[in-house]
């Protein structure tokens, strides 16, 4: 499920709100029998657009021209040719932006789990949160990142599991994971046999619901402008 975005990047801040709504209503249709959601957020995300209600970080008095909330966001911002011209105010204005729209999101995935709670299904249910790339804003060279490197604020994000009637709640991984271990890490936890299927990724845990522990990874990444190389032991 993805929230539709009608009218170009002014209908973002409805994303969130309209993603929850349709999934919601898919719960309490399916609630009786077993099911597979996979939700998408566009948010957060640019242009760092969150609803009124949200935007509670970004306090228009600490900041000069010339940008004044309200008023539209500069489009330099968002254009690769003006990075080197982004100033610390910028970078300041940017992350309170982006922390409204995140502060927005958890308040409509709480809405979720409620929901889950609701039917009773949450202690059954296996709910796996997670993200593609992180955000950069100035920690480097003045450079605002958007998961094109793997430094860490661009490719540390989360990856929380919950499965209450099998997994025991708190427990930390301070390994390398990747996208690719969800896969695998659902089946195992399932319980169901993939030995056919060529995956690349790992079980994050066992069919009990223990976790699993593997020595140093690294992942690799490539594509027609962006190569990399990362491992949890170097930030370089």
């Amino acid at each position: 499920i993805h929230g539709k975005i009608k009218s170009g990047y002014g209908g973002v801040k409805n994303s969130p709100r309209i993603a929850t709504g349709e999934a919601i209503n898919l719960i309490s249709k399916t609630k009786d029998f077993p099911f597979f959601l996979f939700l998408y957020y566009d948010d957060p995300h640019t242009p760092y657009n969150p609803p009124e209600e949200a935007n509670i970080f970004l306090n228009p008095t600490n900041y000069e021209e010339p940008f004044y909330y309200p008023r539209p966001i500069p489009i330099k911002f968002f254009t690769g040719r003006e990075y080197g011209k982004l100033t610390k105010q910028d970078f300041n204005i940017m992350q309170d932006l982006y922390d409204g729209e995140i502060f927005n999101l958890d308040n409509h995935f709480g809405n979720i789990i409620d929901t889950l709670k609701k039917f009773n299904l949450f202690e059954d249910t296996i709910i796996i949160f997670t993200s593609d790339h992180g955000e950069a804003f100035g920690e480097r060279k003045r450079e605002r990142g958007h998961g094109r490197k793997h430094y860490y604020e661009q490719c540390h994000v989360p990856l929380i599991i919950s499965y209450p009637s099998k997994i025991i709640k708190g427990k930390s991984y301070n390994k390398i994971t990747g996208n690719i271990d969800i896969v695998p890490t659902i089946l195992t936890i399932l319980g169901k046999n993939y030995s056919d299927q060529n995956f690349y990724g790992l079980p994050l845990f066992s069919e009990e619901g223990k976790l699993n522990h593997y020595d140093e990874r690294h992942v690799y990444v490539e594509t027609s402008n962006v190569k990399g190389i990362h491992s949890v032991y170097n930030d370089a």
